[in-house]
């Protein structure tokens, strides 16, 4: 094509006829500047949109860096935009950038980077513009999705006594609070969990549920007892003691108070004694392979547990603000952990049929553009596997696989994983909480209770959405 039209520019300067020459002489050089105007012009306008695209994506990735760590500066923040502007910009020929910018105001939740550059100029330079301007603003806003569940399964094993559980209580009220103030179409759920989680007594006699009547026996029983014992040379020796609370040992000072001590002759003691066992709203497994789904409870229903006890009673998804508080106040911590329970739980309490059907059906949190959200907190390591219905046994690679299974399914439904490592020293735990969570992003390692806080927090602002806004 190019040939063509120089061969035919040839021979219009070459002829000799009238006034060919001339005339081709006086068209020649506005033609060639309106095309070189054209490349020009088509040239910035195609490194405009490798900009404009670039920056978008810079001002995406800030802002999610932000939402995850809120302690992050603005030289971090920038450093972030501008990697993920880089890389964007690899496969375009290079551009020399007079500013790169990054703002945010924490006020309206707004990131705006701003790019210019000159892009040099072939054929406009001729009448003094060697390069043409180009400006960029780009803006992301973050604002909740138009409704959003979530549920915290929380760790309430006996290793969180004491200052786990104090810093645990602070962290998820704030997040309850944080999604909750001034907030519409926003639900949060509880699944305080153990090695068993208690669904409240209040359920007994539902249709999913196999919660058997209490047991009563009375019997006549017999006992030596130990009338004239006696104890001498009493005293208060130091020592140095030791508990065991879910696979966790702790060493602490003591005092123990010993005496000699002479039980004297046996005197046998009988007496009817009744013996009650009770359901406490604890319940266990199905078999091993409906333990994995949140289905059949007319075929398969869940076991309730005679003389198991276990925490607080799970909060199903609500807005009340008020109960979440008064619940989260009284987790207490016992037993061992099997994180199962916990993942089983939570999306059970997140989907819209029975055990649990106060959540959005996962094709209306879909078409809604809805968000269903579960947070899995732990200090540990599994210490406890099923056997089923119970889980009392203590095959720890058999409670891995079945938490793996269960994230895959749990993720598989649509359901967005946030998980929070508290102070885990075992790196296989840590490894398998990581994949579990729906990206690298939703795992939190919070070695220390300030970190269990800020991930908290982060959750809290990563439970909104980032979209383009300019």
């Amino acid at each position: 094509m190019f040939f063509f039209l120089t061969s035919r520019l040839n021979q219009f300067g070459a002829s000799t006829r009238g006034n060919v020459a001339m005339m081709f002489g006086l068209m020649l050089a506005p033609l060639v500047a309106a095309v070189g105007f054209g490349v020009d012009l088509s040239n910035g306008a195609y490194i405009r949109a490798q900009l404009t695209e670039a920056a978008d994506a810079a001002v995406l990735a800030a802002a999610r860096a932000r939402l995850n760590d809120i302690g992050l500066t603005v030289a971090e923040a920038t450093a972030i935009a501008r990697k993920s502007f880089d890389s964007n910009m690899a496969s375009v020929a290079p551009v020399p950038l007079a500013d790169f910018t990054l703002n945010f105001d924490v006020a309206s939740d707004t990131y705006t980077v701003n790019v210019s550059t000159g892009v040099p100029t072939y054929f406009i330079k001729i009448v003094g513009a060697k390069a043409m301007p180009i400006s960029v603003v780009t803006q992301a806003t973050v604002s909740p999705p138009r409704a959003l569940e979530v549920v915290m399964a929380l760790d309430n094993t006996g290793s969180m006594e004491g200052a786990k559980l104090s810093t645990l209580k602070t962290a998820s009220g704030n997040l309850a609070r944080d999604l909750l103030t001034d907030a519409e179409n926003v639900k949060v759920g509880l699944v305080p969990f153990a090695n068993y989680v208690n669904v409240g007594l209040s359920r007994r006699g539902a249709t999913w549920l196999n919660a058997p009547a209490d047991e009563t026996t009375t019997e006549y029983q017999c006992r030596n007892t130990y009338p004239d014992r006696t104890e001498t040379n009493c005293r208060t020796e130091t020592d140095t003691c030791t508990r065991t609370r879910d696979g966790v040992t702790t060493s602490y000072p003591c005092e123990r108070r010993t005496c000699d001590v002479n039980r004297g002759e046996p005197v046998e003691r009988c007496e009817w004694r009744t013996t009650t066992r009770q359901w406490r709203g604890c319940v266990g497994s199905r078999d091993s392979v409906r333990d994995e789904t949140d289905g059949d409870y007319d075929v398969s229903q869940v076991p309730g547990l005679l003389d198991i006890r276990c925490g607080e009673e799970i909060l199903p998804l609500t807005d009340n603000l008020a109960a979440i508080e008064g619940k989260i106040s009284a987790m207490s911590a016992d037993g061992y952990t099997y994180i199962p329970a916990g993942l089983a739980w939570g999306r059970r309490v997140l989907s819209s049929f029975a055990p649990f059907d106060e959540g959005l059906t996962y094709a209306d949190a879909r078409a809604q553009r809805s968000m269903k959200a579960l947070i899995l907190m732990t200090d540990g390591e599994n210490t406890k596997s099923a056997n089923y219905p119970l889980h009392n046994s203590n095959a720890r690679a058999s409670a891995d696989a079945k938490t793996e299974a269960l994230c895959k399914k749990i993720k598989d439904d649509g359901i967005v994983i946030y998980t929070i490592a508290f102070e885990v020293s075992d790196a296989s735990t840590k490894n398998m909480l990581e994949k579990c969570a729906s990206t690298t992003e939703n795992y939190f390692d919070a070695d220390d209770p300030s970190k269990l806080i800020a991930a908290f927090d982060g959750v809290a602002r990563s439970l909104k959405d980032i979209a383009l806004s300019q």
